[in-house]
């Protein structure tokens, strides 16, 4: 099944390193579990200043999430770098996969397939 795609990018609003990678951890495990009754799935990542992520699914739910994602408080400058249609899903076991590290060149990789 056919789907659509997002990558944005923000800057965390928090300085703290410690605060910040709490609230990375919490963001990944409420949307990972919120995502799949959605049917979306997807991956975030973090360098500790800013933040990454895919968002895949039906093009309505994305978009609307999206919309959701962009009133959070936790982070701002956030910058819709790319959507694509009509594609595969490639983070079909993740409601929201987290990578351990900031791996831009990963989520690139996704969005130019």
């Amino acid at each position: 099944m056919k789907i659509f795609r997002l990558l944005y990018i923000s800057r965390c609003a928090s300085k703290d390193k410690f605060d910040a990678e709490t609230m990375i951890f919490k963001i990944s495990k409420h949307a990972s579990e919120k995502n799949q009754a959605l049917g979306i799935t997807g991956a975030i990542t973090f360098d500790g200043n800013d933040f990454a992520q895919i968002l895949e699914g039906d093009k309505n739910i994305v978009l609307k999430l999206f919309e959701k994602i962009k009133l959070d408080t936790r982070h701002d400058n956030i910058n819709l770098v790319k959507v694509q249609e009509n594609v595969e899903r490639h983070y079909a076991a993740w409601g929201m996969k987290k990578l351990d590290s900031y791996n831009y060149d990963e989520l690139i990789r996704v969005m130019e397939d």
